[in-house]
């Protein structure tokens, strides 16, 4: 599932918008927790599903995580 915040126009902006708001935001939770924060590490991009039904994206009209 994913909130509609997370909705963008293109590849570039959702990037950008991975780096500079949500990562900061969960690197902020994580210190708050007594951890010593986060790291973008990994990217998971789906460009295509060869395979028909085999991914279903839930979009739920309402703010769900960062």
């Amino acid at each position: 599932m994913a909130g509609v915040n997370k909705i963008v126009l293109d590849l570039a902006q959702a990037l950008r918008r991975v780096r500079e708001h949500c990562v900061p935001l969960e690197d902020k939770r994580m210190k708050s927790l007594g951890y010593p924060g986060t790291t973008l590490a990994r990217i998971l991009i789906f460009e295509r599903e060869i395979f028909p039904q085999r991914t279903t994206l839930v979009l739920v009209r309402e703010k769900l995580g960062f």
